[in-house]
């Protein structure tokens, strides 16, 4: 079911296309990708300022920042409203994680 969807007509070189535009999974996806930036980048700045060797791909928190890239870089266009809410969940578990973390070690840092 298209909830809020705008069909669009493209002409290009005489071929028509016709695309289904739905604002309302857009508008999820789009947010869900800025907050995903903003939870990966929490723990940029907290590495930046830690003496952490970021080629040392060993290191948990190396890893972790690994695993948020590459779930970022998940295309969110092609899931369903269901598994938009699953990943959703992930990023709001992780923003969690990493808060708790450099909190707790930002003292030691």
């Amino acid at each position: 079911m298209i909830e809020h969807a705008t069909i669009v007509q493209l002409a290009c070189k005489g071929v028509e296309i016709m695309l289904t535009v739905n604002y309302e999974h857009t508008l999820e996806v789009e947010v869900i990708n800025e907050f995903a930036a903003n939870v990966r980048n929490k723990l940029i700045n907290y590495l930046g300022q830690t003496t952490i060797d970021l080629n040392d791909a060993k290191h948990p928190m190396v890893e972790l920042l690994n695993a948020l890239s590459e779930m970022k870089n998940r295309n969110l266009f092609e899931k369903s409203k269901e598994e938009l809410a699953e990943v959703l969940f992930y990023w709001q578990q992780m923003n969690r994680y990493i808060e708790t973390i450099t909190q707790n070690l930002g003292d030691t840092v």
